[in-house]
């Protein structure tokens, strides 16, 4: 994921903190975007596909 980001947006800043079971959030600005912990159980319980995660941070910039 980070490589994605990277590749469109060479210069920011991606911080990986390491927790357990798979969950991460994403952000932009210190706004989250994406958050797999609180997609736990819902309809949305997934990893995001290719871009996906490229994608909302475009929209949110725009």
């Amino acid at each position: 994921m980070e490589d994605e980001i990277k590749k469109v947006y060479s210069r920011a800043t991606v911080n990986l903190v390491e927790v357990d079971g798979g969950v991460f959030e994403v952000s932009v600005n210190r706004e989250a975007i994406y958050s797999k912990l609180r997609s736990i159980g819902t309809s949305e319980d997934r990893f995001p596909h290719p871009n996906e995660i490229v994608e909302l941070i475009k929209q949110k910039l725009a």
